[in-house]
């Protein structure tokens, strides 16, 4: 295993954590190899209410969050797409890892109008709360990127189980 794998394996576990205590439909998070490290998919991508919307934000602003707590270094947020659409049984789902950055803008656009300043104070909102998540759940997201290092793949129940283990009572309003 190469210290970068743990690496993605927390900033994994950061998106995947966070998707299942807003409430998002986590279907499955991957430690990948190569050029795609690693991805995490949820089910009704992309959110349309607003609600919805900034959770996904938040959910994209955990991965480097954890990696930032991990590491104990800054997180550049990169702007690059590569989504997958996988069509199983006929349910379509959509990896979701654009590089967090593009799909974090896109997101906010929607959710703001194309107003840099209102696009910019909802990152800075929204950054902040996946902080204060990764934090307040970070024995999950532990719990997560061990699990994916040694594993390499997880469902989304498997993730939900690891943060009821984690903190039982502690699911997030969203």
């Amino acid at each position: 295993m190469r210290a970068s794998d743990e690496v993605v394996a927390y900033h994994e576990a950061g998106h995947a954590v966070a998707c299942v205590l807003l409430g998002r439909n986590l279907t499955r998070v991957v430690l990948g190899a190569g050029r795609r490290r690693g991805s995490f998919e949820v089910e009704e991508w992309p959110p349309t209410a607003r609600e919805a919307i900034e959770a996904e934000i938040v959910s994209l602003y955990a991965g480097p969050a954890a990696q930032r707590v991990f590491t104990g270094r800054p997180v550049r947020i990169a702007a690059t797409v590569n989504v997958t659409v996988t069509i199983r049984g006929g349910q379509r789902t959509v990896a979701v890892h654009e590089d967090d950055g593009s799909q974090i803008f896109r997101l906010a656009v929607r959710a703001t109008g194309f107003e840099l300043q209102a696009i910019e104070q909802l990152c800075q909102r929204l950054d902040a709360r996946a902080r204060e998540l990764v934090a307040a759940a970070w024995p999950a997201v532990e719990i997560v990127a061990h699990e994916l290092l040694s594993r390499r793949e997880l469902s989304g129940d498997e993730v939900r189980g690891f943060v009821r283990q984690a903190a039982p009572d502690e699911r997030e309003e969203t």
